[in-house]
């Protein structure tokens, strides 16, 4: 027995005791009265009420349902979930679960017990029953003009597959190697080469064939108006029509497509017909002329307007008009009995348009009146001279011009003729006191000619026979 201050002690083990409550009860006051919280409060949460998710995931099951999420309790062990809900995929049985998608993560056995306090993610775990299913990946050259489709491929079920590349070095003239694809024009689904393939079925794939093709470029090359035709593209092997001058371009005399900017290169028609395979570039050729010059259709240069307006700029006249023994009336047979001086053979054209610039119009205007026939406007407008199609018979003005400049007479001499040519400009007057016969009023039964030597101007009748020279504007 042991005395202390008036305590007896049984023993010294009651003795520690006592000391050690004494100690506690000492601590826990001057805890109290510095303001600190009991370490032994009961008004906190502690590890006991803590909890924790424990969920599944099928990882690619193609039937049944995965188990319900559980939840765990701090300190206290779970037991993991069994294949409650059926889970099942072709060509593999179930075999517990593990951390991670593909196997290697921490096994669990289905039923386990889970004492880890942690959140945790479990997945079907998935082992070959068997003999696994496979399917064949099969590759067709698909028009290939050399090398060699790809060997067929396995794939397992379950198991992603590699694709091939162009292994075989699979060649198409004109086409360029875009990978595989699921249809043989291309319209299925891409597959790049060395894709991963991981789909559960048979497969054939086609090399993909882009078809080569090439740009065509259109420069402007200086011109002070108008715009450059857009890009073309021209594809292997196939012809490609050039462009024409469709944005009006202009500058002197547009005479073309040309592969230089100077114009020293290889000439393209408008419409011309592109068949190399190769990219190009075309700036517009620009050609300046002077009277006396030869035009584009082999006809002299007669006149000049100083700049492009209205769709031309030059004036050519044809090399040979026709003659005496080749006249021409200005009157159509309209009625069709050999003569071109019977009333019905008459017809007001309004074209009284001297100007020049006109006689384009006037023609036009002359045979929507007249029609099909023999007759000085017609001969022009059906001429083909040169490789073009668009002469006409020139006004009054345009006649002038002509014999006014430094081309006629070249032109004079070398045709030999000295009669009358006919102009598109049409002559009214009256008549009423003249004495024809044909009627009171206007008189539309005239035509404007000149005289190739005396340079001299007067109506005369359109039933009448004299030379004509087609001309055209470019």
């Amino acid at each position: 027995m042991v005395r202390k201050a008036g305590v007896i002690f049984r023993t010294m083990e009651h003795k520690a005791k006592f000391s050690r409550w004494i100690a506690i009860s000492v601590l826990m006051q001057i805890l109290v009265l510095s303001g600190c919280p009991s370490p032994v409060s009961g008004d906190e949460d502690n590890d006991e009420t803590q909890t924790y998710a424990v969920t599944y995931d099928a990882n690619g099951a193609m039937s049944g349902s995965v188990p319900s999420a559980q939840t765990k309790t701090h300190g206290v062990a779970l037991t993991l979930a069994t294949n409650s809900g059926s889970l099942a995929r072709t060509g593999y049985a179930f075999d517990g679960w593990n951390t991670k998608a593909d196997g290697t993560g921490s096994d669990y056995a289905e039923g386990a017990s889970y004492s880890t306090d942690a959140a945790l993610i479990l997945y079907t775990k998935w082992r070959l029953n068997g003999t696994p299913q496979t399917y064949q990946i099969t590759y067709d050259a698909n028009g290939a003009t050399s090398g060699s489709a790809p060997a067929a491929q396995t794939k397992t079920h379950g198991v992603d597959l590699t694709l091939a590349t162009n292994s075989g070095n699979l060649i198409r003239t004109g086409y360029t190697f875009a990978g595989w694809n699921s249809k043989n024009d291309g319209t299925g689904e891409d597959y790049a080469e060395s894709a991963s393939y991981s789909t559960d079925a048979g497969l054939i794939l086609y090399a993909k064939w882009a078809l080569i093709t090439y740009s065509v470029t259109y420069d402007a090359n200086g011109a002070t108006s108008g715009s450059a035709p857009e890009n073309q593209i021209k594809a292997y092997g196939v012809a490609l029509t050039l462009a024409t001058n469709n944005g009006n371009l202009a500058d002197t005399y547009f005479a073309g497509w040309n592969t230089s900017p100077d114009g020293t290169g290889t000439d393209y028609a408008e419409g011309a017909s592109y068949t190399i395979d190769a990219p190009l570039k075309l700036y517009a050729k620009w050609q300046s002329y002077s009277v006396g010059d030869t035009g584009p259709a082999g006809g002299v240069v007669f006149y000049d307007m100083g700049s492009y307006s209205e769709g031309w700029r030059y004036m050519e006249a044809e090399q040979k008009n026709l003659g005496y023994s080749e006249r021409l009336s200005w009157n159509n047979d309209m009625n069709g009995n050999g003569t071109y001086n019977d009333i019905a053979d008459y017809r007001f054209t309004n074209t009284p348009s001297d100007a020049i610039g006109s006689g384009e119009t006037n023609t036009a205007k002359i045979i929507e009146v007249q029609g099909e026939g023999t007759y000085a406007a017609s001969y022009c407008a059906n001429l083909v001279s040169g490789g073009f199609d668009d002469w006409f018979l020139p006004s009054l003005g345009e006649v002038e011009a002509f014999m006014a400049s430094e081309a006629w007479s070249a032109w004079y001499i070398a045709n030999g003729s000295s009669g009358n040519l006919w102009s598109s400009t049409e002559a009214t007057k009256t008549n009423d006191t003249n004495g024809d016969g044909y009627g009171d009023g206007v008189d539309y039964y005239w035509a404007w000619i000149m005289n190739m030597y005396t340079y001299d101007q007067w109506e005369n009748y359109k039933f009448g026979t004299n030379e004509v020279v087609a001309i055209r504007s470019f």
